[in-house]
């Protein structure tokens, strides 16, 4: 994955501006755009409860940000958050051991590819009682209809949210993995691991926006696809940098470390070192908070 340097950003016009003049299109053609959403598709009456007091509970930022969306791509994007957020939950769930977790995780991402027999959704019930966060709690136990919802989709949104959900899904199994003992300091490797970690949490939620709206919505912009793709990855990467850099004293707390280690020995640490000598790291963190910069 190529990094987009500020003169190509420069050059082509700028993020915010590309986007600001996708939100004058889709203000100003809203109308035309709801044509593209399909009124005749049969929706399970549980989406309505997802998209609403569920999706409100997890993120109320996200619930309010998506009803400003045009209707025809705020169910894909909806459903593909509240998936997210579950297999998150799973992750996240430090109570049982790491490989029970990766297992469940392995279980609901093949449900969500549909390469699961429905029931096996059962075993994630256990899940539930475990989440201490109530909202959370509601949300594994809602599984079932949420992979009702998706099964309800057009083959194309389908597709699009098992997409993203798969990459999302490798990330995730990637920091369970790699992150089992909080006592000990782990890093990622390498330069390359970094980034292809940002692209699976974060870049290709810019990507799956920008396909989703791609094809749903008239007059997106006057950009090329191409241009449009290499935004969303872009800026979906730069935000999830942005996160790893605010929250590296609270990550290295749980024994994480998200700065690629051949970078920190050019600056002579040890990740275990970290949490003593963690000023040593500036230049690393400051070269990172450049590239996120370029991806604004």
């Amino acid at each position: 994955m190529g990094r987009l340097s500020r003169r190509s950003l420069a050059k082509a016009g700028g993020t915010l501006n590309v986007w600001r003049e996708c939100h004058a299109a889709i203000s100003s053609d809203r109308d035309r755009a709801l044509d593209f959403f399909p009124l005749n598709a049969v929706v399970p009456k549980s989406s309505k409860h997802l998209r609403g007091a569920i999706l409100r509970d997890v993120s109320r930022s996200f619930y309010l940000s998506i009803r400003l969306l045009p209707a025809p791509v705020r169910d894909p994007i909806a459903l593909a958050y509240l998936l997210a957020r579950a297999t998150d939950t799973i992750a996240d769930t430090t109570e049982i051991g790491t490989a029970l977790r990766l297992e469940r995780l392995r279980e609901l991402t093949g449900l969500i590819q549909g390469e699961a027999p429905p029931d096996a959704v059962q075993s994630l019930r256990a899940f539930a009682a475990l989440q201490k966060n109530e909202a959370e709690r509601a949300l594994i136990e809602r599984l079932p209809e949420c992979l009702e919802w998706l099964s309800a989709l057009s083959e194309d949104d389908r597709e699009d949210v098992r997409a993203v959900l798969g990459r999302i899904n490798e990330g995730q199994t990637l920091d369970v993995t790699r992150f089992q003992n909080p006592a000990q300091v782990v890093a990622l490797a390498t330069t390359d691991d970094l980034e292809r970690y940002t692209f699976l949490v974060a870049g290709c939620v810019g990507e799956f926006w920008t396909r989703i709206c791609w094809r749903k919505l008239a007059r997106f912009t006057s950009e090329t696809r191409e241009m449009m793709l290499q935004w969303g990855v872009a800026y979906g990467e730069a935000l999830q940098l942005v996160n790893i850099l605010r929250d590296a004293g609270a990550d290295l707390r749980m024994g994480r470390c998200y700065l690629p280690e051949d970078e920190l020995e050019v600056v002579g640490v040890k990740p275990m070192d970290l949490r003593w000598n963690a000023a040593r790291t500036e230049p690393v963190l400051r070269a990172w908070l450049e590239h996120a910069e370029e991806g604004i």
